[in-house]
């Protein structure tokens, strides 16, 4: 699926929601959205849409849902006034976007492509906790 057909897909698909402008902390990171393997008008949707919209790099990344578990994580860098398809492998059922902000400055973001996790996103941000 060609970038533009995936921009277009997900502008106009009614079951996709979409997380707009969301401000994250320094040194943290959210659980933004989920997707499950489902099947949108024949079309086997695999990726999400993220926008960086702030000054700062940050990074995204897959997450298997359940039992499963990547031999390779995807972590993909999204830099400032950048959108990057992420795709997914197609394999995993369930994913979910994790958004991470590894710098001294608020990072803020926009996603597509899946089911915003909370309500009430703000509450479910972590700090990232050094290993």
């Amino acid at each position: 699926m060609s970038f533009i057909t995936l921009f277009l897909f997900l502008s106009v698909n009614p079951t996709l929601e979409s997380i707009d402008h969301f401000k994250l902390a320094p040194h943290s990171y959210v659980l933004a959205m989920s997707q499950l393997d489902q099947d949108h008008d024949g079309l086997k949707e695999h990726m999400f849409l993220v926008s960086n919209d702030g000054t700062v790099p940050i990074e995204v990344e897959i997450v298997p849902e359940g039992d499963k578990e990547l031999s390779q994580p995807l972590i993909v860098q999204v830099d400032p006034n950048e959108t990057q398809p992420i795709a997914r492998s197609p394999e995993l059922t369930n994913t979910v976007l994790k958004v991470i902000n590894k710098n001294d400055e608020e990072a803020v973001f926009s996603a597509r492509g899946g089911k915003i996790l909370s309500e009430d996103l703000m509450s479910t941000v972590q700090k990232i906790t050094e290993k």
